[in-house]
C-alpha cells in the first residue's frame, strides 16, 4: 500500500480523491483545515488531521504522494490579499515538507483561472495566460513552487491539473 496524504480532504474533489485511494488499499492521511469531513471518520484506511498548510508540523514526517486539492477561494475569503498569502505560503510550506518526506509524487490541483481571460476556443497548456485575477495568481504561483521543487528533487515526479469549477458529481 502507498500511504497518500490528501489535502483538502473536507472538498469535493479532495473527499472523492481521498475515498477513491483508501478504496483501492491504500492509507490516506486526508488533512482539512476548516471543513472537518466527519462522514469520513472511521472510514477504513483514513486518518483525519487538522491542520493549517502554512504549519506542518501535524503532517506524517514520511509519506509516497500527495495530492494536493487545499485552497481558500474568493467565495470563502473575501480579501485578496489573505487568499494570496494563505493559498501560496501554504503551498510552499507543503511542497517543502513534502521534498522531506521522502514522497515520490504529488498531484497539485490548479485551477483554469490561472490562464485569467481565455480567447482560444480549446484550451490547451500553451493556452496563452492573460490577467488572471488573485486566485489564479495564486495557483501560478503554486505551479512555479511545484515546478522548481521538482527541479531541485529530480527523484520526484508531478502532475498539475488546471481544473474548472467542479460543483458536482
Amino acid at each position: 500500500a502507498v500511504r497518500v496524504v490528501v489535502t483538502g480532504i473536507g472538498g469535493f474533489v479532495g473527499k472523492a480523491a481521498g475515498v477513491a485511494f483508501a478504496r483501492a488499499g491504500h492509507d490516506v492521511v486526508g488533512v482539512f483545515r476548516r471543513s472537518n469531513p466527519k462522514e469520513l471518520e472511521g472510514v477504513p484506511g483514513i486518518a483525519l488531521v487538522q491542520a493549517d498548510l502554512r504549519d506542518c508540523s501535524e503532517l506524517p514526517p514520511r509519506f509516497d504522494c500527495l495530492v494536493h486539492c487545499a485552497a481558500d477561494v474568493p467565495a470563502t475569503c473575501p480579501s485578496a490579499a489573505e487568499l494570496y498569502a494563505s493559498n501560496v505560503d501554504g503551498t510552499r510550506t507543503l511542497f517543502n515538507h513534502v521534498a522531506g518526506a521522502g514522497a515520490r509524487g504529488v498531484v497539485f490541483l490548479s485551477s483554469m483561472s490561472a490562464y485569467g481571460r481565455i480567447r482560444d476556443s480549446v484550451v490547451t497548456e500553451t493556452t496563452p495566460i492573460d490577467s488572471p485575477d488573485v486566485y489564479g495568481q495564486s495557483k501560478l504561483a503554486g505551479e512555479q513552487c511545484l515546478a522548481g521543487m521538482v527541479e531541485r528533487h529530480p527523484h520526484m515526479t508531478a502532475l498539475v491539473l488546471r481544473l474548472p469549477a467542479v460543483v458536482g458529481k
